[in-house]
């Protein structure tokens, strides 16, 4: 017979369970992120991996 103790035991461990598939698929979400921001040499703003944008920097 199921118990109150057994319950919770039971609802914790699918819970712990729930929350390493979660933590799983944010971080393989985050790795199959295809935009790549990097630094520009020149002016030090963040960039898609095209062209500079600030019309100021020697890179656009």
């Amino acid at each position: 017979m199921l118990s109150i103790q057994k319950i919770l035991v039971l609802v914790a461990i699918l819970w712990i369970v729930w929350t390493i598939f979660k933590f799983f698929d944010r971080r393989n979400s985050n790795l199959k992120d295809t935009k790549k921001n990097i630094k520009c040499a020149e002016c030090g703003n963040w960039i898609d991996g095209e062209r500079c944008q600030n019309i100021d920097c020697q890179n656009s």
